[in-house]
């Protein structure tokens, strides 16, 4: 996980460790709506990911932002290029795979970090290196911190969507992460303060796959 995301995390939930609550990974939810986005040759061309933070670290970014006295929509705007930086290392938090083998992204475009109900939601377009043809290769992908750390699940199966400028005819369905009892006691042990492995979050990530007719 981003440095930046973690320490707000870390901060936002630690009236919650005290209380004994917080004494598992993960540590902090993200509510996530993803668009697989098709150019005019019905291929996939970027995956656009809109997260909408949990209310307590939607609540210390808001509150350090005042008593810092800073105007809100700057101050959100320097977060959202920080994280947005941060993110670039973890491939944006975005495993995307045709026939199994990882698909190249380019930089994330059309980032934005505002306040919706009291959270704070972040919206931004992952471009792929290369379109995938969705007709010619099984194409998934999916969504998660590779520590775990943070949740990020899409809220309901409907927060999927697939814009096809073309015939309208692709759909994509969710698998539920099904994380064995070695994963789920591991990540039971882990406290605020420890990072999982790096291949923690993926036992814990719902799998998004494409497909489309003739």
């Amino acid at each position: 996980m981003t440095a930046i995301l973690q320490r707000a995390f870390v901060a936002a939930i630690a009236f919650l460790t005290l209380s004994g609550t917080a004494t598992a990974h993960p540590h902090a939810w993200i509510d996530l709506r993803s668009t697989v986005v098709l150019n005019g040759q019905g291929e996939v061309a970027a995956i656009q990911v809109e997260w909408t933070f949990d209310e307590f670290y939607s609540t210390f970014v808001l509150e350090d932002i005042v008593r810092a006295g800073e105007d809100t929509e700057s101050a959100l705007e320097k977060v959202n290029q920080e994280n947005l930086q941060g993110l670039k290392a973890f491939n944006y938090f975005t495993d995307i795979r045709a026939d199994g083998e990882t698909v190249g992204l380019s930089d994330a475009t059309d980032s934005t970090l505002k306040v919706y109900r009291d959270r704070l939601r972040m919206v931004f377009t992952i471009p792929l290196e290369t379109p995938v043809n969705p007709r010619s290769a099984l194409f998934e992908y999916a969504v998660y911190d590779p520590s775990y750390y943070i949740e990020i699940l899409h809220f309901d199966k409907n927060a999927i969507t697939v814009a096809d400028p073309g015939n309208g005819t692709c759909s994509a369905a969710l698998e539920e992460p099904s994380p064995d009892a070695e994963a789920i006691s591991l990540a039971a042990s882990l406290d605020q303060t420890e990072l999982g492995p790096d291949n923690l979050g993926q036992l814990f990530a719902e799998v998004v796959t494409v497909k489309c007719g003739s």
